[in-house]
């Protein structure tokens, strides 16, 4: 931990260090982009830096310690943020050129498997996730597990492209395989046989992975301890249809039987028209205003007894 996040050196009097962990680090990524992962060890970077395996140690440990420093060395950081982009925008970008570093360095994914330290670059990827989903209904452990949902769906395509020939197709060698097979035992198999006799979406897992888990829209109603949490979202196209205002209604509902006497808050700012013309149509009754981050938030309350009275 210490190699990867401790401060560098202070320089010192005398002659200038020989060798340098960034020198070391991208030795070794150079061997595992021309070798493979397997292929890495002190002993090929000394060699190739021109240096014996035993001065190495004075820099590095081991390969254990050296294999996450290959990995920052390797990895560019995540798509810069982009303000006014959508956060599946964001996402959908952040997905591709994650593809894009396994694409140049098949290795990752071998070396960043299972609990491990991460450095500050592998960190900053996460990191990126879980900002572009605050505040779109998911709690911050949701936002760590659609960021591993993501990564895992990009490791599973990485994975099968590394496994292909070269200049191959991963799909179209599945299908070469399987079609014949699936097509003599069409009677069996009679969804497979027409998923695989078809011609469309060749070769787009990527982009129709991310399409399925990212496009779409996304409710979310958790119950703990008595209360209960509504998040909701809609795509642009969707907007102005009346499907938020038939959600709520129905979740608020829910509250009045599964809660019956308790008050539900909305809170948002009242910049939001949509959000504010909700809370009127619902029948949530205003209760605080102030100013917050920046903007003036909003409070309301609704309840059947308020309602009522």
């Amino acid at each position: 931990m210490r190699l990867l996040w401790g401060p560098p050196a202070k320089p010192s009097r005398g002659p200038k260090p020989a060798l340098s962990l960034a020198r070391i680090a991208a030795a070794g990524a150079e061997i595992a982009d021309a070798e493979g992962f397997g292929a890495v060890s002190m002993q090929k970077v000394a060699g190739l830096l021109d240096f014996t395996k035993m001065s190495l140690y004075r820099y590095v440990p081991g390969k254990a310690e050296l294999v996450p420093l290959m990995v920052e060395a390797a990895v560019c950081g995540p798509p810069p943020v982009v303000y006014g982009l959508g956060w599946r925008e964001q996402l959908t970008a952040w997905a591709r050129q994650l593809a894009r570093s396994f694409t140049e360095h098949p290795w990752l994914l071998d070396a960043t498997v299972g609990p491990r330290v991460m450095g500050p670059k592998e960190l900053g990827w996460l990191e990126r996730v879980v900002a572009a989903l605050d505040g779109h209904g998911l709690t911050c452990p949701e936002g760590m597990d659609a960021a591993v949902l993501l990564a895992g769906h990009v490791r599973g395509i990485a994975e099968q492209a590394r496994a292909a020939r070269p200049g191959g197709s991963p799909e179209t060698e599945l299908l070469a395989v399987l079609g014949p097979l699936v097509h003599q035992h069409a009677d069996r198999f009679p969804a497979l046989a027409a998923a695989t006799a078809s011609q469309d979406g060749r070769d787009q897992a990527l982009d129709f992975g991310l399409e399925l888990t990212l496009a779409r829209d996304t409710g979310h109603l958790r119950q703990a301890a008595g209360k209960a949490k509504l998040g909701y979202l809609f795509l642009p196209e969707a907007w102005g249809c009346g499907y938020a205002a038939e959600a709520c209604a129905a979740a608020l509902g829910w509250f009045a039987d599964a809660l019956p006497g308790e008050r539900v808050v909305l809170a948002t700012q009242t910049a939001d028209v949509r959000s504010m013309r909700l809370a009127s149509k619902l029948g949530f009754i205003e209760v605080e205003r102030f100013e917050a981050y920046g903007a003036e938030q909003w409070f309301g309350m609704w309840s059947p007894v308020a309602l009522s009275e």
